[in-house]
């Protein structure tokens, strides 16, 4: 295998398609899709709009704080290619990005000193684990896919650069950066690790000027897409800036997120019963505390050369964490796609642990043993993941495993019983509302849910109390009073719906003015 790089490299790309491929068949999952691509089909079809993904955010509703428009680029050439709004081209592109993806962790493995057998076989297993196939299987991750690609490409193109000096390489290196920046803005972090790659990996070339030379081109570079997302999102994030009812970015979100960090290495090192709505978990948390206690333990008593090359695969994966950790939904405590790019830091850190050049450099297991326990491990991860991505099949499916998985999740339980709603199955809609509810006493959107079912199951009681809940929280609500002197009317209670109504009506309502006018007139 040593002498066959291209072999390695078409493996590497044929693998994730045939994982993967069966997601053409599939639909959308109405978790955040709909309102991505769905809700959005008219701008999106329009490619003469392309310059406008530069001017709104990553839903086009101009209100969220996601600014990635080389992701809404990717989705409106996919309608381009497909003729319309077909979700199989969506699951094909991000299955084709996954192939690229994990050939560039294999050239980014092998570039770093690792064996090119072992990492073939390390970029497999990172294609076949079950904790990445939201990445693949899930149409909203396509940020994190192209990050990811971007990235790595910057990276390979950093190495040849320093290594070659080829101007050629240090363009192929500030595009493909100023691509990552504006594929998600977790980039804004690359720099640091520019840096930190070519001070702790000894990988200098004599040319110590270069960085100070960088760091200037990366400043200009930072500060020209701050001010372009400033302009664009309306101002900078401020401390613990809420966006609608669901959405907190800032310091505090941060410090509730600080449990992400060891959870996600747990979910990485053994990725049993994985949930697609995952919550935080005390055995997790400390059982991801004790693996980083462990590789922290490793790389500073391990008689291996090149330990700031371990350093900076840990700073890597910590860095490539923090910039999502300052968002926060009250309802999610984390999404997995997240780790995606993070999380290469890790397999960099074990490959080079294990093994190195030529030699397996660990235990004399791995010397006899090695190659086919990490084929084991594959074969093991395809199977699990070529399962699990059957999850993302269609809306029913993904929420019906969602709440069997994470039964703690109320945005799970909601959205699964607006399946039941639209479905006209009431009695399982409003119990799933009720479990949403019971996990979260002021989830305003399940409470107004389930007063809707109650509505059309002609519990006007039920429907009232409910109703009167979201009002409480939620003063502005002019359909809650218009919904709510309906269900007065229903009751024959006029006085009461005509107060609704007239209050509705104040708060800007068209639906309770002809309400007004039809029950409360004098005329």
């Amino acid at each position: 295998m040593k002498n066959y790089p291209y072999l390695h490299l078409f493996i590497a790309f044929i693998f994730p398609i045939i994982l993967y491929i069966q997601t053409t068949s599939y639909g959308f999952t109405n978790f955040d899709d709909n309102r991505i691509i769905t809700d959005n089909i008219a701008f999106l079809s329009d490619f003469g709009n392309y310059h406008k993904v530069f001017n709104t955010d990553a839903f086009v509703i101009g209100t969220s704080q996601f600014y990635r428009p080389i992701q809404l680029l990717s989705y409106m050439t996919d309608i381009l290619i497909s003729g319309g709004n077909k979700p199989w081209i969506f699951h094909l592109t991000n299955t084709i990005l996954f192939s690229f993806i994990t050939c560039l962790i294999f050239l980014f493995l092998s570039n770093s000193g690792v064996a090119s057998k072992y990492a073939l076989l390390s970029a497999l297993i990172f294609a076949a684990h079950p904790l990445f196939v939201p990445v693949a299987a899930w149409i909203p991750a396509r940020g994190d896919l192209l990050l990811a690609l971007f990235a790595l490409l910057s990276f390979l193109a950093f190495i040849k650069y320093i290594s070659s000096g080829k101007i050629v390489f240090l363009g192929l290196h500030l595009i493909t950066f100023i691509f990552a920046l504006f594929s998600k803005e977790t980039a804004a972090v690359l720099p640091v690790l520019y840096i930190l790659y070519f001070y702790l990996t000894g990988n200098r070339a004599n040319r110590i000027k270069k960085p100070l030379l960088l760091l200037s081109v990366y400043a200009v570079t930072g500060l020209i897409w701050y001010l372009i997302r400033s302009v664009v999102m309306g101002g900078s994030i401020g401390i613990n800036r809420v966006h609608g009812d669901d959405e907190i970015i800032g310091f505090t979100p941060f410090l509730q997120n600080l449990q992400t960090i060891p959870e996600s290495i747990a979910r990485f090192i053994i990725p049993f019963d994985l949930d697609p709505i995952p919550s935080y978990s005390i055995f997790r948390t400390l059982t991801g505390c004790a693996l980083l206690l462990i590789m922290g333990i490793l790389l500073f008593r391990s008689k291996l050369k090149g330990k700031g090359t371990g350093i900076f695969c840990l700073l890597w994966f910590l860095l490539l964490m923090l910039p999502p950790m300052f968002f926060k939904h009250k309802l999610i405590d984390y999404l997995d796609h997240r780790f995606f790019l993070p999380l290469i830091g890790i397999l960099l850190f074990i490959s080079l642990f294990i093994f190195k050049s030529d030699r397996v450099s660990g235990h004399k297991v791995f010397v006899k043993y090695g190659t086919w326990i990490m084929i084991a491990i594959i074969i093991s991860f395809f199977c699990v993941s070529f399962i699990k991505s059957g999850t993302y099949k269609d809306p029913l499916t993904f929420y019906t495993n969602a709440v069997k998985k994470n039964p703690r999740s109320a945005i799970a339980h909601n959205n699964l019983g607006a399946l039941y709603h639209n479905s006209g199955n009431l009695d399982k809609a409003v119990r799933e509302y009720s479990l949403a509810i019971g996990l979260n006493k002021r989830y305003i959107n399940a409470i107004n849910n389930r007063a809707n079912a109650y509505f059309l199951q002609k519990l006007f009681d039920n429907a009232i109390h409910d109703y009167t809940a979201v009002i409480k929280m939620d003063p502005q609500d002019a359909n809650s009073y218009n919904n709510r002197g309906v269900a007065y009317v229903r009751k024959g209670l006029i006085r009461e719906a005509c107060e609704d109504f007239t209050a509705a009506v104040g708060l800007g309502s068209s639906s309770a003015s002809k309400n007004y006018e039809r029950f409360c007139s004098p005329d």
